[in-house]
């Protein structure tokens, strides 16, 4: 046998000195902040823990791993490899349970997960961009919690987060594409909390950034797809809310986002992901129709070109329909706006393509 060679069968599962520590060993690793020798094997093991199963996050919480954990972003003079380390098992935790989400916020490590983010937003050091990214994930978890999550968040100044995330590039890599999407989640957990709560998020500036997502992403093809599916949703609840949200969301163009949405979409921008397409079709239609049951802004519609761009929808074989109906819905809100709006509706063409629908609907049912 070589020198240092494990006898046969004499793996972790027979060698509990092999095997990783238990979680209150781990967290006896971490007693000085994270500045103890183990404490960066402590944390990434805490971490390893925290992504696992059910069962073994639940442990590591009642152990005392997160306290542990928390102690360690708490401390600004803990190594960054440690801090990344321990905000990674953080956002494990963060990122389902509520039970889970309700003892990171308890743990008080909110205000430290938005220091470090703030402390490695510009790093380009690994263990920096590993921390960055895991205060982030951390901190968009704990913003899909109840509503005293997302409370805790915002008082932790967490939103400014947030929207640094909402502004990453289309072209960026994809641990950070996928940050995007949770960001873009958050945001839209944020704006159906209460009316504080959207007011909040709506001084941020937010309907400009999810505006921006649709322009961006709608000229890449093949990426974004879920993003730009949940701004349009986002856009879509806002615009149901009331007069001065819709007409916030025209005043950041966000009428010629959603045309150009709709009109250039097509199948081979979402290969990887076929029922993408449909989907952030349907959500753009619902803004575009909860826009339209404001009969002050149809006639802003009608001179998006949007009438044209429903019509080639409702007509095209390939739609879905659902799609079908939210377009049809869209349709009924603009002709409800006023005599211009409904002038232009009907003379766009519309009537005989609904009575071809309906044709087609009558055809349908007695063949079936």
């Amino acid at each position: 046998m070589a020198d240092g060679a494990l006898p046969s069968g004499s793996g972790s599962q027979d060698n509990p000195a092999l095997a990783t520590p238990d979680v209150a060993v781990l967290v006896s690793w971490l007693a000085n902040g994270g500045r103890g020798p183990k404490a960066l094997s402590a944390a990434t093991a805490l971490a390893t823990k925290a992504g696992g199963p059910q069962a073994q996050k639940d442990h590591v919480v009642a152990a005392g791993g997160l306290l542990a954990l928390a102690s360690v972003l708490e401390n600004p003079d803990a190594p960054v490899a440690v801090s990344a380390a321990a905000a990674k098992a953080i956002a494990s935790l963060a990122v389902d349970r509520q039970a889970r989400k309700d003892a990171v916020v308890a743990s008080g490590a909110l205000p430290s997960l938005v220091r470090i983010y703030n402390a490695e937003k510009d790093s380009t050091s690994a263990e920096g961009l590993e921390a960055k990214r895991a205060c982030a994930r951390a901190l968009a978890g704990i913003s899909c919690g109840v509503l005293s999550s997302r409370e805790a968040m915002l008082d932790a100044g967490g939103l400014q987060v947030i929207l640094d995330l909402l502004q990453t590039p289309p072209d960026a890599e994809d641990q950070d594409a996928v940050l995007k999407i949770q960001a873009t989640s958050a945001v839209s957990q944020l704006c159906r909390g209460t009316p504080a709560l959207k007011e909040g998020v709506m001084a941020s500036g937010v309907i400009s950034m999810l505006v921006k997502i649709l322009v961006d992403h709608t000229a890449i093809k093949d990426t974004g797809s879920e993003a730009m599916d949940i701004a349009a949703d986002i856009l879509a609840h806002l615009a149901s809310t009331d007069t001065a949200t819709r007409q916030a969301i025209v005043a950041a163009d966000g009428l010629p986002a959603l045309a150009n949405l709709l009109q250039k979409i097509d199948s081979s921008m979402f290969c990887r992901q076929p029922n993408a397409e449909w989907s952030v079709r349907e959500s753009a239609i619902e803004a575009v129709s909860e826009l339209a049951a404001d009969e002050h802004l149809c006639g802003a519609l009608i001179s998006a070109q949007i009438l044209p761009i429903l019509l080639r929808l409702l007509r095209s074989r390939s739609t879905d329909k659902i799609i079908k109906q939210t377009v049809i819905s869209a349709i009924c809100n603009l002709a409800g706006g006023g005599p211009a709006a409904e002038s232009a509706v009907l003379t766009s063409g519309v009537i005989p393509t609904l009575l071809a629908l309906l044709s087609a609907t009558k055809r349908s049912s007695r063949v079936s």
